[in-house]
């Protein structure tokens, strides 16, 4: 279904009715942040085109993509089937869940975990409550925050710090300013892929936090 300026009083928000459901939600050019009052559900693609976002006050699922030129906000949580994808920002109080790829081009916060069957790219920071988990990569322009542990099944890249209280893991290399963790920092942990030199290597500055696997150098020697 399509979803125009019609469909919205002034301030944003959806008027037919407070929770949406349709096989595929397709938000109209240049509307601002569409807000609904509840949750919107998918069964195919929920999609915000050129100069639009999505807010809802519950949970945005979809069975496969989700797609904003703008931010996507949930004061409950995301779900994709396939990729999560925003120009802006990507907030959920209730956690994260793709089955391919969570791309912003700002940041990625959540008040619980980050699950991705993909990679997790952040053209800014990447902020969990609880923990980040990447089938891929996670790449982030800042810094990289989790409550509960990290791991990715490839590289992790963050400009900036990584801070957590649990496990930092990586099948392949890790790259961050600094590192700060009470628990292990393990890097060219896969079992999949061939492993060389390069992919074991840690580059960071560790503040905190005991190597059990990898091996650490400074930016400099790498």
């Amino acid at each position: 279904m399509d979803i125009t300026a019609d469909d919205l009083d002034r301030d944003g928000y959806y008027i037919p009715t407070n929770n949406l459901e349709a096989d595929e939600i397709l938000i109209g050019r240049n509307l601002g942040t569409v807000r609904f009052r509840g949750s919107i559900t998918a069964k195919g693609c929920i999609v915000a085109k050129s100069g639009s976002g999505i807010y809802a006050g519950g949970d945005i699922h979809a069975g496969r993509g989700i797609h904003a030129d703008w931010g996507i906000d949930a004061e409950g949580g995301i779900r994709s089937g396939r990729d999560i994808q925003a120009g802006r920002g990507i907030n959920a109080d209730l956690g994260i869940r793709s089955g391919r790829h969570i791309i912003s081009d700002w940041d990625i916060r959540t008040g619980r975990h980050i699950i991705s069957g993909g990679g997790v790219n952040a053209g800014s920071g990447i902020n969990a409550v609880g923990s980040v988990f990447s089938e891929g990569i996670i790449i982030a322009g800042k810094d990289l925050n989790a409550g509960l542990g990290i791991h990715a099944d490839q590289h992790i890249t963050v400009v900036g710090d990584i801070t957590t209280t649990g496990d930092i893991c990586a099948g392949l290399s890790i790259s961050a300013k600094s590192i700060s963790t009470p628990s292990q920092i393990r890097a060219g942990i896969s079992r999949w892929m061939i492993l060389t030199p390069e992919g074991m290597k840690i580059r960071a500055e560790i503040k905190q936090g005991t190597v059990a696997h990898g091996t650490l150098v400074t930016r400099e020697e790498a």
